[in-house]
């Protein structure tokens, strides 16, 4: 008897290593895990930023280009005459 209960005992004293193992990785991968989503949210930031940049300059554009069609038609309108 004296062996099987020196044999659980083993079987615990593992259990509680790994345990005690699997908690120091848990707590390491949350870490990360929390780092992640923060460089996640600063790209999606960062993201619609560019994003909204790039939808000004194209309404910039769109802009001078209409400018410039409206004075070719002008020109065009002066010079039929």
């Amino acid at each position: 008897m004296d062996e099987k209960l020196e044999q659980l005992m083993t079987k615990v004293e593992r259990v509680c290593q790994v345990v005690d193992a699997l908690k120091l990785d848990n707590g390491q991968l949350r870490t990360e895990n929390q780092s992640l989503k923060s460089e996640v949210s600063r790209l999606q930031k960062e993201m619609e930023s560019v994003r909204l940049s790039s939808s000004d300059q194209s309404e910039a554009v769109k802009g001078k280009l209409g400018r410039v069609l409206e004075r070719l038609e002008q020109l065009e309108t002066i010079s039929g005459r």
